[in-house]
């Protein structure tokens, strides 16, 4: 029993890796490196690491779990082109998206621009009526008073109503100065929400870059590929034509080889 422990310790010392991926086709393939799973390759050849069973479509996988460097992995020609049309498409996805965000920054920057005009047309109407309040209205009120201060009381609900007027104009101001706060406030608002949609539309640019990078990589491999297929044909044809040739030889001796002997047998005859 120990001996036979030990012979298979030593065989698995002796044949520590034994290939367990074997490729269906002809087609791109990869090599493993050390640390390799066929999860991140897939997410790496797929853009999705959920996809790595459809490499069984293109390998004989005897155990997905377990995967040797220096062995050989195909990543199927087609569902490469796959990938590219999906790049495509999340391309012109991404320029929409970023078509949106366009328009949506300058109608915030238009929004922005009424809210300002608006700020500047309260602040023009305070000036106003803090002028009214303090200078023309005041001042000619007191002209009056000093003028007519005999008929005080003639004029006493008079003034009583401008005291009013004044109150009403103060509470006036103080609405509109509220008024103005909350529409700074808005416009702050709005700042805030115009820088995060630049950043954001600024990370939607790099992913375009490097989604036209990875088209244009996989459109290499795909050019590879297929000039690969073609020298594969061009050596299937070559061979078909040896084929042809040494199949014509074969029944040219074979005849040859017959007639001999029916000579021969005519001659023992």
């Amino acid at each position: 029993m120990k001996r036979a422990i030990l012979f298979c310790i030593i065989i698995s010392f002796a044949f520590p890796c034994v290939a367990k991926i074997a490729p269906k086709e002809n087609g791109k393939t990869i090599v493993i490196n050390r640390g390799d799973t066929l999860w991140d390759l897939a997410g790496k050849y797929y853009n999705d690491p959920f996809l790595w069973p459809n490499f069984r479509n293109y390998n004989y996988i005897s155990n997905p779990d377990l995967i040797y460097p220096g062995e050989k992995l195909a990543i199927g020609k087609s569902l490469a082109k796959e990938l590219t049309e999906v790049l495509r498409r999340r391309v012109k996805s991404l320029g929409e998206e970023k078509k949106d965000f366009g328009d949506k920054i300058s109608s915030l920057r238009a929004e922005i621009e009424r809210l300002k005009q608006e700020k500047a047309e309260y602040e023009e109407k305070i000036s106003f009526l803090e002028k009214g309040v303090d200078k023309d209205y005041l001042l000619k009120t007191e002209a009056e008073i000093e003028i007519l201060e005999s008929e005080v009381l003639k004029f006493q609900d008079q003034v009583t109503a401008s005291d009013e007027d004044r109150a009403k104009l103060k509470v006036e101001i103080a609405s509109l100065t509220k008024q103005l706060s909350e529409k700074e406030a808005e416009i702050q608002r709005r700042e805030n929400r115009l820088s995060k949609l630049e950043e954001e539309l600024y990370l939607r640019d790099d992913e375009i870059r490097m989604l036209r990078l990875s088209i244009f990589e996989l459109t290499e491999k795909i050019a590879e590929a297929d000039a690969t297929i073609k020298k594969k044909d061009a050596e299937i044809e070559k061979l078909v034509d040896e084929k042809k040739t040494y199949k014509g030889m074969a029944h040219f001796l074979i005849f040859a080889l017959a007639s001999g002997i029916v000579a021969l047998e005519t001659i023992n005859q």
